[in-house]
């Protein structure tokens, strides 16, 4: 009786992959996806609003040439996603990796505060503002 109820539990039995296999295949597993959805939300945020006027928020008003500010936040954001889908290839133990990744994305959320902060997002006007003052 108890090697037949056995078969049916989770985790009963014989375990396929060993504990280190398990821990690198979680590691994968978690580092990809969290590379996957930062991507994701950076074409989002690209093409929300088009690349065009994405890029014009970098430019310095005075110059008009591309700050070097904006410059650093998108070398950071593309590092920091760039480090945490590698980071499974040399961590495996899933409490360093939960918190490397809990600071990456602290980090992640403090590059995108302040570089809304140092440059501000274009003003798009809705479809029943047309600039008229009400009398």
């Amino acid at each position: 009786l108890r090697d037949s109820a056995m078969r049916h539990l989770a985790g009963g039995g014989v375990p396929k992959y060993s504990t280190d296999e398990r821990q690198q295949r979680v590691a994968n597993f978690f580092c990809g996806s969290l590379a996957i959805a930062w991507i994701c939300l950076d074409l989002m945020i690209l093409t929300h609003q088009g690349l065009r006027n994405n890029v014009r928020r970098c430019e310095c008003q005075i110059t008009n040439r591309v700050s070097k500010v904006g410059v650093f936040f998108a070398f950071i954001r593309v590092g920091l996603v760039a480090f945490i889908a590698s980071l499974s290839q040399y961590v495996q133990q899933p409490e360093l990796i939960a918190i490397i990744g809990l600071v990456t994305i602290i980090a992640q959320v403090f590059t995108r505060v302040f570089g809304d902060m140092i440059y501000p997002k274009a003003k798009v006007a809705s479809a029943g503002d047309h600039g008229d003052e009400a009398d």
